[in-house]
């Protein structure tokens, strides 16, 4: 999926949206949810991946 055009459907508009929205997430943020429960871990985990973050490779 390209991010720099505007996508079509509503499928594609909430993926867009939803990687923005996680790229807004702070490392630190997302350090809170690691030491969370498992639901805080898994929405870290979701985040983290989306956002493309590599540095957490390791953690997750």
């Amino acid at each position: 999926m390209n991010c720099a055009v505007p996508p079509s459907n509503l499928a594609d508009r909430l993926a867009v949206s939803f990687h923005w929205r996680a790229r807004a997430v702070t490392d630190a943020e997302l350090n809170i949810l690691f030491e969370g429960g498992w639901r805080e871990r898994r929405t870290g985990a979701w985040l983290a991946a989306v956002s493309r973050r590599d540095h957490f490779r390791r953690r997750l």
